[in-house]
């Protein structure tokens, strides 16, 4: 006899994710694994909406869609994070920005032992400080990444590079713009 824990074939049960929203705070909400992450916006007030999230923590994913499966296959499948963060950004929300933010961190944490990681992420942070001096290599940035992807020892250095290139595909305009010295959000023309 086996228990029927509900939820998606190839992941049953449930999963715990933690709403963040702009000016709100934070909530946890458990979904069933057969459930769309989209089930989370009832959890937390946005005061102008949102435009995109960033799913799986500081190394999660960017999409403009939550009607994503709650299951670990789900996430993995539509390129998000798996470690159970929702961050909902707004429209003042750069997505060059975050995702410097986010290659900042990955070049001052990594524990420097494999090169990949290492200098894989030092490289990002350059490559993505020039899109600010006009220069966007999308090609360069997405071949980078896919070498950190395939050749870091570990899964920092493997999903490093996931908000970069996710936000590059659901934001390439914004990449664009900036390289040509307009930030859409005007966040980064501010001094």
């Amino acid at each position: 006899m086996s228990a029927d824990f509900g939820g998606a074939s190839s992941d049953p049960g449930t999963r715990l994710f933690t709403v963040v929203g702009d000016g709100s705070a934070p909530s946890t909400v458990e979904l069933l694994t057969d459930t769309t992450l989209d089930a989370v916006l009832p959890a937390v007030e946005t005061e102008n909406g949102w435009t995109a999230a960033c799913v799986g923590g500081v190394f999660g994913g960017v999409t403009r869609s939550l009607d994503v499966p709650a299951s670990a296959p789900g996430l993995v499948g539509a390129r998000l994070g798996t470690n159970g963060v929702v961050e909902l950004l707004g429209d003042s929300t750069c997505m060059v920005a975050l995702a410097g933010e986010r290659a900042k961190f990955a070049r001052e944490m990594n524990c420097g032992r494999c090169v990949p990681c290492r200098e894989g992420s030092k490289q990002l942070v350059n490559l993505l400080r020039d899109v600010y001096e006009g220069e966007y290599k999308g090609g360069m940035l997405r071949e980078l990444a896919r070498v950190m992807r395939e050749t870091s020892l570990c899964g920092f250095g493997r999903e490093a590079s996931r908000p970069v290139t996710t936000a590059m595909d659901e934001f390439e305009t914004e990449f664009t713009a900036h390289a040509k010295g307009n930030c859409p959000t005007g966040i980064c023309n501010q001094s």
